[in-house]
């Protein structure tokens, strides 16, 4: 059960980088904590797999910024939404978030003197299940194609007669 379920995970990931190299995130971040300092811009998406992420006041990310785990402090400005899969944001005194936030799991907790333009949305929503129900139902095709693959090329390869010798198998006179 656990190899199964470590596989999935595995593959889950598989498709959220899949769906982080198509949407054009300029950088991803894995491992330890991540700062990005006053004076800083990323151009583009901000994409944190396992990091404790801080964005520093005068900061830029010109794009989104998904998060998979951990903590999320924001002092700067995002020009577009945060998505955080499970973990913690804290929009702080003097930050500017130009979209929506998403919290899947954890905690949110907004300052005075912050500012979201968009709404926040906490738990899950009816986009997040249907994505994360489409990421199952992806992580569960992938191996169903490859039996079904695996079973007609070896039935195939049964039903082929052997032939006269000198002429290729399958083939008679």
């Amino acid at each position: 059960m656990l190899r199964s379920t470590v596989r999935y995970h595995f593959v889950f990931l598989g498709i959220i980088l899949l769906m982080i190299g198509l949407s054009g995130c300029s950088q991803v971040v894995t491992g330890g904590n991540y700062t990005l300092g006053s004076g800083q811009r990323v151009d583009g998406s901000l994409f944190i797999l396992s990091s404790n992420a801080d964005l520093l006041e005068g900061s830029l990310v010109t794009g989104s910024v998904i998060q998979l785990c951990c903590n999320l402090t924001v002092r700067g400005q995002v020009n577009d939404g945060i998505f955080m899969l499970a973990g913690n944001v804290m929009v702080e005194t003097g930050a500017q978030i130009d979209n929506d936030i998403t919290l899947v799991t954890g905690n949110f907790t907004q300052l005075p003197g912050s500012q979201i333009v968009g709404q926040v949305s906490e738990g899950l929503t009816g986009g997040v299940l249907l994505i994360l129900a489409l990421a199952a139902l992806l992580s569960l095709a992938v191996p169903i194609a490859l039996v079904f693959a695996i079973v007609f090329a070896a039935f195939r390869l049964l039903q082929r007669k052997p032939g006269p010798p000198g002429l290729p198998q399958g083939k008679t006179s």
